[in-house]
């Protein structure tokens, strides 16, 4: 799903699909499920591998400026086409996707969860992901 300039949000079934992703011009990939997803295509495209356990008490807050720096040197500094992707698109992908449109847009969490949700209505970040974006937002 197009979320906005230089980011596109979907699941493994997309992230596994050559044609589509070279349909949306994806130079990178950032993988938030590194434990069920496979970098199918590293010939192809440049890959961030993250492993993330999908639960409420999983830390992500910890790599926030490390995503935020990596969306800036693909999207603001190379023109980049990021997508992000988990093993659904709905919790993990999906919140690291609000953290960017809240810093790079100043967002609330509820403007950028619902211009998602408008894009893609399956994404949801899980109630402890929620919380730390919301903390972010402070």
């Amino acid at each position: 799903s197009f979320i906005n300039e230089g980011i596109y949000l979907g699941n493994m079934e997309s992230a596994s699909n050559l044609q589509k992703l070279k349909n949306a011009n994806i130079t990178n990939i950032l993988n938030c499920a590194g434990e069920k997803c496979s970098n199918y295509f590293p010939q192809q495209f440049k890959y961030k591998t993250l492993i993330i356990r999908d639960i409420p008490d999983e830390d992500i807050s910890c790599l926030f400026s490390l995503i935020l720096d990596y969306f800036i040197k693909v999207i603001l500094n190379r023109n980049g086409v990021v997508f992000v992707h988990c093993y659904r698109g709905v919790s993990r992908s999906s919140a690291f996707v609000i953290l960017w449109l809240m810093w790079k847009n100043k967002w609330s969490y509820q403007k950028a969860f619902e211009h998602i949700i408008e894009k893609r209505s399956v994404a949801s970040p899980n109630i402890g992901f929620e919380f730390q974006l919301r903390r972010f937002e402070k």
